[in-house]
């Protein structure tokens, strides 16, 4: 089984990345330790957990 099937399987659904809006580098690994920027937790467009994102 591989890691989408596992984590359906859990009950969870992993949504498509979404398109770039800027002209980034999205991810970038250096040696061991991978960087991530500018992602946003987005479901079909929407921001999840919206609750919490406004109290911060």
């Amino acid at each position: 089984m591989n890691i989408r099937q596992l984590t359906e399987q859990a009950g969870y659904r992993l949504p498509a990345a979404p398109q770039p809006v800027g002209n980034y580098r999205a991810v970038i690994e250096v040696g061991k330790l991978v960087y991530v920027s500018g992602q946003m937790p987005l479901l079909d467009g929407e921001l999840m957990f919206r609750e919490l994102w406004e109290q911060i």
